[in-house]
């Protein structure tokens, strides 16, 4: 052979050399419609899918009207991910992929999560991921496309586009918990054995908290003897959590198949950090999520009072909510509305301190212009559904979407009385309205009661009871009924007719139930035995009705 045909031959096995190492990396993934308002989270992320290295700075990457190019010595290794990102670190203007997808420290791999990822980085790229439809084209120094990566519409807010298979043209919208995978294998690329926890319930539920875990088998094989371990989480991703709240036994998953799994669990606090985790398999990233979730004190935070039929004189609506709890809370991110739509009550962090108050208001200048004294803590929020005067409900719920209360109403009262919750006394924790017109904003609600119904009528359930301090059947509910009046009394006499407990006392207002614990005016336990309960509608009728204290 010559000397020119050997030269020949080597610059084709050269050729054929450079051509594969061209045609390894495609574009894999790439976050289109970035999560939230921001224009900094677009990314794209290549893969080198040989078994060889990959000649990335030979290439040049076409997006609409932009052009990336590389540095002209990069090289990726086999399996190795490269994200072109428009900004790594966060500045004050706006967020850049670390503070998503990292740790939010500034620094990239100073985290086990972060230097375990085979992810290099073009950052501060200039590009522009149109949402409705696009691509982005991988050419190599021959001008030949080797990768393209197109989308038809922008998918959810937040959720990246992926390539089925590395050597496919198919593209998915992510399905991982996280919303997208960069460094990762594609959520939506089958592989052998695959649990993923993709969907966490969480119900408050009377002090305690209903958990529900949605687990799907998103391989390609049947999957038997995994588990699920559910504990509390430590907060340091370098601790194993030892405070191990269940392990449940999966049952066997076909491919497509899932599980829902979960109990009744009493937590601690009002909110608690808790993990939970699956047996590692094919694709960890999808093995694991922290999340929070409502303890045996939630709720924290009460409706207690509002103004829904305001007059011009007031000008604005507001609802006031209570901190019951002994701990401060955020209120950031919380939201209040109506039947129909809820609004953000603060976007920054605004803290409610044990026993404190908070009035939201519809328009917080006229609220102050006719509550001039009121110096308490006060927000206007972004938007409000205008409560309706015939009967509406109030909905308000936390930062992590758990309802903190609700309520409904049939009817408002006129000259900017208020409904009022009771604070204290016999009638604790029963609306009612204001005794002044305008309520007590900010301070401790004064509290009357409206008369009820057309008949007048005295129920007690049960008829027996035993407040003997056992737990069982401590008290009775005087349940009542009864026209307008003039006042209303009601009272407990012996057999005998000496009177032993007086509840009501001519009053002007009137609640549905009242509750009472078998003592006498002096707190004192009475003995067993038939008791009287005497219920007087002034100028229109008396009724009475026995119950019996038993042991």
């Amino acid at each position: 052979m010559t000397r020119l045909k050997k030269m020949l031959a080597l610059a084709a096995v050269q050729l054929i050399a450079l051509a594969n190492g061209f045609g390894a990396i495609v574009v894999n993934e790439a976050m289109v419609n970035e999560p939230g308002s921001s224009t900094s989270l677009e990314w794209i992320e290549l893969y080198n899918n040989s078994q060889s290295q990959a000649f990335l700075g030979t290439h040049y990457m076409v997006i609409g009207n932009d052009t990336v190019r590389f540095p002209s010595t990069l090289r990726m290794a086999p399996g190795e991910y490269y994200i072109v990102c428009k900004k790594l670190f966060s500045d004050l203007s706006s967020p850049g992929f670390e503070s998503v997808w990292g740790d939010s420290s500034g620094v990239w791999g100073d985290t086990p999560f972060e230097s375990s990822l085979p992810i290099n980085f073009n950052y501060n790229a200039s590009f522009a991921l149109v949402n409705g439809s696009g691509s982005v084209r991988l050419y190599n120094a021959f001008n030949i496309l080797v990768s393209n990566f197109q989308w038809i519409q922008s998918g959810q807010d937040g959720f990246s586009w992926e390539r089925v298979f590395p050597d496919s043209v198919q593209i998915l919208q992510c399905i991982h918990p996280t919303q997208s995978t960069p460094g990762f294998v594609n959520s939506v690329s089958p592989v052998a054995f695959d649990l993923s926890l993709e969907q966490i319930d969480i119900t408050p539920f009377n002090g305690s908290t209903i958990v529900f875990f949605h687990i799907v088998n998103r391989s390609y094989n049947v999957i038997s003897g995994a588990k699920l371990y559910f504990f509390r989480d430590p907060g340091d991703t370098n601790t194993t959590p030892t405070d191990t709240l269940q392990v449940f036994e999966l049952p066997d998953a076909l491919p497509g198949f899932t599980t829902l799994i979960g109990g009744n669990y009493l937590l601690d606090g009002v909110y608690d950090s808790l993990l939970a985790k699956l047996t590692d398999d094919d694709r960890n990233q999808n093995n694991r999520q922290s999340f929070v979730a409502s303890g045996r004190d939630f709720p924290p935070l009460f409706v207690n009072e509002f103004l829904a039929n305001p007059t011009s004189e007031v000008g604005s609506e507001w609802v006031e909510i209570k901190n019951t709890s002994s701990v401060s809370i955020d209120i950031r991110d919380w939201r209040i509305g109506d039947a129909l739509a809820l609004h953000t009550i603060s976007d920054s962090s605004f803290l409610v301190y044990p026993g404190e108050y908070l009035v939201a208001a519809q328009d917080s200048a006229d609220f102050r212009n006719y509550y001039s004294t009121f110096n308490g803590l006060l927000l206007e929020t972004d938007g409000w559904s205008a409560l309706n005067n015939a009967g509406d409900q109030i909905r308000l719920y936390d930062n992590f979407g758990f309802r903190s209360d609700s309520l409904e109403y049939a009817s408002t009262f006129s000259d900017n009385f208020t409904w009022a919750l009771a604070e204290s006394g016999f009638n604790s924790g029963v609306w009612g309205r204001s005794q002044d017109t305008g309520g007590t904003p900010g301070a401790v609600n004064q509290v009357v009661f409206s008369s009820l119904g057309s008949d007048v009528t005295l129920e007690i359930l049960p008829e027996h009871f035993s407040p003997d301090g056992d737990g069982v059947e401590e008290t009775v509910s005087i349940n009542l009924e009864a026209p307008e009046a003039n006042s209303y009394s009601l009272k407990v006499f012996e057999r005998a007719g000496r009177e032993v407990r007086r509840i009501l006392d001519e009053e002007s207002y009137l609640s549905p139930s009242y509750m009472w614990d078998g003592r006498d005016d002096s707190g004192q336990r009475l003995p067993i035995g038939i008791y009287i309960v005497q219920f007087e509608v002034s100028g229109i009728q008396n009724v009475k009705k026995t119950v019996v204290i038993a042991r």
